[in-house]
């Protein structure tokens, strides 16, 4: 880090260091303007969707939790038509998009394919969601926080048992 700074007089450093923040400042400005531009104003059913072999499931009417849980794809995509069939309400599915996501890391051959495997389950709902003309949004990953049991507890009031895959898919709407 020291070497980042070398040959630089502490005049340099000090504007490099309030560069450096104001731009953290303006990402975190630019996030919470997307977040709140994300956030649907005449919608009754929010769902929300992690997909994944254990897809995170979520659920919300008029403000409040009905479901969070896990499930298999085949199951919650049959509990999303039936309830875009079955209500007269307003309805909206966000779900977390691995096919946005840009860059993997360094990482085995088994995570690799996970995460292609993902990637299809996002073209899978992507898919179902358009073909019954079911509201969507799709959401990258970097907008879709893992907690704790007892964070989201916390943060929901919800006390019911959670999978992490089940959280992920309520932070898509809270």
């Amino acid at each position: 880090m020291a070497n980042s700074f070398k040959g630089m007089s502490p005049e340099e450093i000090q504007k490099a260091y309030e560069n450096k923040v104001r731009k953290r400042d303006r990402r975190h400005e630019l996030a919470k303007e997307q977040a709140e531009a994300m956030q649907p104003t005449d919608v009754s059913v929010l769902i929300g969707i992690d997909p994944g072999t254990h897809t995170g499931f979520a659920v919300k009417m008029y403000g409040a939790w009905q479901v969070i849980e896990t499930k298999t794809i085949y199951k919650a995509i049959n509990d999303v038509i039936w309830l875009a069939k079955n209500r007269e309400r307003s309805i909206l599915v966000r779900f977390e998009d691995a096919r946005l996501r840009t860059y993997f890391g360094k990482s085995d051959r088994e995570k690799l394919q996970g995460a292609g495997s993902v990637k299809r389950d996002c073209a899978i709902w992507e898919e179902v969601l358009t073909e019954y003309k079911i509201p969507f949004q799709r959401i990258h990953p970097r907008y879709v926080k893992a907690t704790t049991a007892e964070q989201f507890k916390a943060l929901t009031g919800w006390h019911g048992q959670t999978s992490i895959h089940a959280r992920e898919a309520a932070w898509l709407i809270l």
